[in-house]
């Protein structure tokens, strides 16, 4: 998964897990419809040091773009899809302006900027992050179930899924990352609840499995 610089990844701080590349998807031409201007800075932002300004443009938009994702995508106006396909083209362009090109840096800029001024929704925004993660970890271990009729053990841990060596993978190309609150996801095969399953998730703030922070797919 690339770092969160486009559409509605904005919010997920990118999970560092990145599946094997495919055939890239067809290219769909831009919508024509014209929408209104994103809102500028406040004017005490304007009149502040102009990284901080541009800090503050960037915690407009991931406000914004986190109202986009609870809103029904069948009923988004065209005018509403180019507005947010230019909210997340802006914040591409602020996040290199701060951050350069680096997109490790990118992530924890965005990290940063959601603790800072958005902290009612920085919780949301790390669970996103975790079972964003989750989802393409659940997609290379069905890939890898494929290919050998089987999850692989708890033994063999989810690292068998980025192992180079390995006659048919890697299943994923990047090292899976800690989850967002700095441990592994637990990974057990045979699962607890279903023996033909396996348990994938985070453990949450708490730390602690069986808690109602766990988070799943």
């Amino acid at each position: 998964m690339k770092a969160a610089l486009v559409g509605f990844a904005l919010l997920t701080f990118a999970c560092g897990c990145e599946r094997q590349p495919s055939e890239p998807p067809k290219s769909q031409p831009p919508p024509q419809a014209a929408a209104q201007p994103p809102a500028p800075p406040p004017p005490d932002a304007a009149r502040a040091d102009p990284a901080e300004a541009k800090r503050l443009r960037l915690a407009e938009i991931m406000r914004e773009t986190a109202k986009a994702r609870k809103e029904p995508k069948d009923s988004r106006s065209l005018a509403r899809q180019v507005e947010l396909q230019k909210l997340a083209a802006e914040a591409q362009t602020i996040a290199r302006e701060l951050a350069g090109d680096d997109e490790k840096k990118q992530q924890a800029l965005y990290e940063e900027v959601a603790k800072q001024y958005l902290p009612d929704q920085y919780l949301e925004f790390q669970v996103m992050r975790a079972k964003n993660c989750l989802a393409m970890i659940d997609q290379a271990l069905e890939m890898y179930k494929l290919d050998t009729a089987r999850y692989p053990s708890t033994e063999q841990g989810l690292r068998v899924l980025t192992d180079k060596t390995s006659a048919r993978g890697p299943y994923l190309a990047n090292e899976i990352p800690k989850d967002p609150w700095g441990r592994d996801y637990l990974y057990r095969y045979p699962g607890t609840r279903d023996a033909n399953d396996c348990d994938l998730k985070s453990l949450g703030p708490d730390g602690k499995e069986g808690t109602p922070d766990d988070v799943e797919q």
